[in-house]
Parts: C-alpha cells; sequence; structure tokens
C-alpha cells in the first residue's frame, strides 16, 4: 500500500519556482519558494509532477509554457494550467 501513496503523490502537482535561464529546462526549477526575481518579464511559478526533484514537463506542461511565454511577449502575461504566475519588471 505504501508504494501505491508513493506513486500517487508523486503524480500530484507541485508548485515550481523558476531560478534560471530557460523556463523549457526542467533542472532551472526548485521547490525552494523563492521572490521570483531575476529576469523580469518571465515565468515564476509553475505547477507539474515531481518527476525525480524536477517538474515533469511533458507535452502539455511545455505546450502551456510557450503558450504562457507567447503572452508575455504580447504584453498580456495570461496563467493557465501549468504557469501560474510570472515575474514581474
Amino acid at each position: 500500500m505504501d508504494a501505491e501513496i508513493s506513486t500517487t503523490s508523486d503524480a500530484l502537482p507541485l508548485v515550481w519556482y523558476f531560478n534560471g535561464d530557460d523556463p523549457l529546462e526542467p533542472s532551472d526549477y526548485t521547490l525552494t519558494s523563492g521572490s521570483c526575481g531575476g529576469t523580469p518579464q518571465t515565468v515564476c511559478t509553475i505547477e507539474a509532477p515531481n518527476n525525480g526533484g524536477q517538474p515533469m514537463l511533458g507535452t502539455s506542461q511545455t505546450a502551456d509554457i510557450e503558450d504562457a511565454l507567447e503572452s508575455i511577449e504580447n504584453n498580456k502575461p495570461t496563467a493557465n494550467g501549468t504557469v501560474k504566475s510570472f515575474r514581474s519588471h
């Protein structure tokens, strides 16, 4: 029964904080709360399942991040199913 609980909890989305240069790179996210400082006008937090200490960025999550980045370029930052917040100026 413990194995089922562990597997199930890994599939639950967690909040990940972007702390790097590439919002599409799983290793650029941490579970540690951040101030969302750094490069303005990019992703701050996402929700995604845990994949060995990094967010699982499958096709759906990648598309959501790309859509969010495009919304920033169009000066209309829009959160979605994966991207929950943005860095500001």
